[in-house]
């Protein structure tokens, strides 16, 4: 009777150290994806920031080459005018 009440006990703490190992696994496991995301995220941020501030300066430059462009046009116009 002692060995099958030991024999149990033993089962038991088997059980409870594997529960234990596999709760730890588990929550390793889950802190290592959740960092994984964490740099992923904070990845995409920087890609989002750098496309934004490409799409912004070409911008600039577009509108800065269209200004221009407009300026060149109605001097073109002043002098066509002016020599008539």
């Amino acid at each position: 009777m002692r060995e099958t009440t030991r024999l149990g006990e033993e089962i038991q703490e088997g059980a409870e150290r594997f529960g234990r190992e596999y709760q730890r696994a588990a929550e390793s496991g889950f802190e290592a994806v959740s960092r994984s995301f964490s740099e992923a995220n904070k990845g995409f941020q920087v890609l989002a920031s750098e496309i934004t501030d490409f799409s912004k300066r070409r911008f600039e430059d577009v509108f800065r080459a269209w200004e221009q462009l407009l300026r060149g046009c109605a001097i073109v116009a002043l002098l066509a005018s002016s020599a008539q």
